[in-house]
């Protein structure tokens, strides 16, 4: 009897189903049931008024269930829309904002990817791995010269601003490379938390003035906007590289550039910019050998056409009958973006047609493409199922990050990953 008390007093969750093909993985549906009484569309379709009222919030994964107008209409006491994942280009932000329901997403739930890739940045910059590559394939080199040099990350010192979930664990990858750590949070960490890893706690100034490295780890706000200017690139070593993995605007940027441009320091590596992309200016071109294209020329020039661009009404359909035909016929098409993006009957014609020669979709509309559809039969296509974040390890922690967010929305708490309407 107190069990079930116990579940009739946790807030309604919907999710689209249990298992099966569109279903939330049995392990994801209880951990959800640990924190809700979860509720399938199922069951709310087949007695929508009275169970419609114990509905308080959604759990959407991989798209499911398609929150529209009538699903919220039916709804009357929902509060919040917790997303398994970054990306909300499928959910109508100002309709749901009008119906007074929040949304959220998980953008933290892949710290040890964030930690992976602050590694990977400061080694790429250390051996100098963009430059060598270029050199390595350019048409124009005849040797590799001797005094092309790098810097060693082992031993080196490592200063890491932000000692948070991420930050620590960049901390523990930094060990194995025998670094010396030194780090600078707003709270310090237990003695034991700095010995398990051998970071040192230290003051911003001092660490600025050590580091071969300095690591940026810190959330954005606004006592961290431009929390690295042209005082602080002032302090580090002229050989020294910055690191940024938290947020652009964390850098004043026209300070960085100063600084490198003048060697006050020696490199940075940007995982983030503000905004995301950059303008194309003419030393960032030259930084990576890219060239600027009008849309004909890039897609008449071009072997290989990736599409990297964020879905809204301007790239729907971006590319149609008139741009597959301006393409090489020796050429492939890649799409990483939003299925969207393609109109996909002119890209099935030109397929067919050998207007280009082939396509590689991780992305298609809709998700999957049905049994029967023209690109599942043709030999030329590769296409993968939207597969970037299908490990088991992001989809429990995009799970986890969105019970928080919810529960932080019941409990009238700050939201940790809020998203708001355009």
């Amino acid at each position: 009897m107190s069990t079930v008390m116990a579940e009739q007093d946790l807030p309604g969750l919907l999710i689209m189903g249990i298992g099966g093909t569109h279903g939330v993985q049995e392990s994801l549906a209880a951990l959800l049931k640990k924190h809700f009484s979860v509720i399938t569309m199922k069951e709310l379709l087949e007695n929508k008024k009275e169970v419609g009222k114990k509905i308080q919030c959604i759990f959407v994964s991989e798209f499911r269930p398609t929150i529209d107008q009538e699903l919220l209409e039916s709804l009357p006491n929902l509060k919040v829309i917790g997303n398994s994942g970054v990306g909300v280009d499928h959910l109508n932000l100002k309709m749901i904002s009008n119906f007074g329901v929040r949304v959220t997403n998980t953008p933290h739930a892949v710290a040890d990817s964030t930690a992976d890739m602050g590694m990977a940045l400061m080694l790429a910059s250390a051996r100098r791995l963009v430059e060598g590559s270029q050199i390595a394939v350019s048409p124009d080199t005849n040797y590799f010269a001797a005094d092309w040099l790098g810097v060693e990350v082992t031993r080196a010192t490592l200063g890491i601003i932000g000692m948070g979930r991420i930050g620590y664990k960049v901390a523990q990858r930094a060990r194995a490379f025998e670094m010396k750590i030194l780090y600078h949070n707003r709270n310090r960490r237990s003695q034991e938390e700095e010995q398990a890893v051998g970071a040192c706690y230290s003051e911003m100034e001092d660490l600025l003035q050590q580091s071969d490295f300095v690591m940026l780890v810190v959330n954005l706000t606004p006592q961290t906007e431009k929390l690295i200017g042209k005082k602080e690139l002032g302090l580090m070593k002229p050989t020294a590289t910055l690191i940024n993995i938290s947020r652009g605007a964390v850098i004043d940027q026209d300070a960085l550039v100063e600084a490198l441009q003048n060697k006050t320091i020696k490199a940075a590596a940007l995982d983030v910019t503000y905004p995301e992309p950059l303008p194309r200016s003419q030393e960032e071109e030259q930084a990576v050998g890219a060239c600027y294209s009008e849309m004909e020329d890039l897609l008449q020039q071009s072997d290989f056409v990736m599409l990297v661009v964020n879905l809204t009404p301007q790239t729907e359909k971006l590319i149609g009958k008139k741009e597959l035909g301006l393409m090489k016929p020796t050429a492939t098409l890649i799409n990483i973006s939003r299925g969207a993006v393609i109109d996909q009957d002119a890209l099935v014609e030109a397929l067919q047609n050998k207007t280009i020669k082939a396509a590689a979709l991780d992305v298609t509309y809709p998700e999957p493409l049905p049994r029967n559809h023209p690109l599942l039969k043709l030999n030329n296509v590769i296409i993968t199922p939207h597969i970037g974040t299908a490990t088991v390890q992001a989809t429990h922690m995009m799970a986890e990050e969105a019970i928080a967010n919810m529960l932080s929305v019941l409990n009238c708490q700050p939201i940790p990953s809020e998203v708001f309407p355009q």
